[in-house]
């Protein structure tokens, strides 16, 4: 049954179509030797390669991972529950009451991406709360303290501002790719950034952003 579930999710999810192509890229992989040395050595490649991939897979899925699949939602839970506790008196918060909100928020939009990425070691994803200050975008908080705090990076080259000033989600799967005059060596590849609303004003944004492509 969890199988069941797990290739149902496969199917409906928004990687099929990156899982599609890495099928497609393994096959002909399988194709080129088989078309080199002769069907016997292909095949037994084929299979070979082809269980190893099943393998990995199904441990990804198995019931033995349920587990970790649960203590992350059980996480999560207890997170969103502190922090709807903490929203009832916002009013009388504290500066470093505040800080901790925006930390825990943030580190609850990464438990929800880091699970469904499969990031599991918490090494890839991350999360960070940027406000507008002149002519650059100026991080205020992070989900960890991992990188330089207060870091600032200049409106032209930041999706947090093209977001910040559209009011709309902006992403971007290989920021060097889209953005080319972004400076060398970020430690991130791929960036979501999405505004955070008060009333019909988006005062802030914020930017989940990964190692990965």
């Amino acid at each position: 049954m969890v199988l069941g579930h797990w290739l149902n999710f496969q199917l409906h999810s928004t990687g099929m179509w990156s899982w599609a192509v890495d099928a497609f890229v393994n096959v002909a992989l399988t194709v080129w030797p088989m078309i080199v040395i002769g069907k016997k050595f292909a095949v037994l490649y084929f299979l070979a390669h082809g269980a190893s991939r099943l393998f990995t897979k199904w441990r990804e899925g198995a019931p033995a991972n349920m587990k970790l699949v649960r203590y992350d939602y059980d996480a999560r839970k207890l997170l969103h529950h502190r922090l709807v506790q903490k929203m009832m008196r916002a009013a009388s918060m504290s500066p470093n009451e505040i800080a901790e909100f925006q930390q825990d928020a943030l580190q609850l939009v990464v438990a929800y991406v880091r699970a469904h990425r499969a990031d599991r070691k918490g090494t890839a994803i991350f999360a960070n709360l940027l406000i507008e200050d002149g002519d650059e975008m100026v991080v205020v908080a992070r989900n960890q303290e991992h990188r330089e705090p207060l870091s600032r990076q200049s409106k032209m080259t930041s999706l947090a501002w093209n977001a910040l000033k559209s009011g709309d989600i902006m992403v971007t799967g290989d920021v060097y790719d889209d953005y080319p005059e972004t400076p060398p060596g970020k430690p991130y590849w791929s960036v979501l950034a999405i505004p955070v609303r008060l009333g019909y004003d988006t005062v802030a944004v914020v930017c989940v952003d990964s190692s990965r492509k």
